[in-house]
């Protein structure tokens, strides 16, 4: 049976703070690893430097979302 983390790549901390910036969702960044939804989250429990790295995206992708719609109001 493969490991639940065979598709681990450290690289993934850095590119899900980037996804973030970008403001894409949970669902999105997990597209953009190419991993499931359902593998993102076991990594958000087993590793903790990616669930790090994951609250450091949602923070990023709300102040994004946050910006846009201000940005909007003008």
């Amino acid at each position: 049976m493969a490991s639940s983390t065979s598709k681990w790549d450290p690289e993934f901390c850095e590119r899900v703070v980037e996804l973030g910036r970008e403001g894409k969702s949970m669902s999105q960044i997990a597209r953009d690893l190419g991993i499931g939804y359902t593998s993102l989250k076991r990594y958000q429990e087993k590793k903790p430097e990616f669930a790090k790295a994951l609250k450091e995206a949602q923070s990023a992708a709300q102040a994004n979302a946050y910006a846009q719609a201000m940005q909007n109001r003008s």
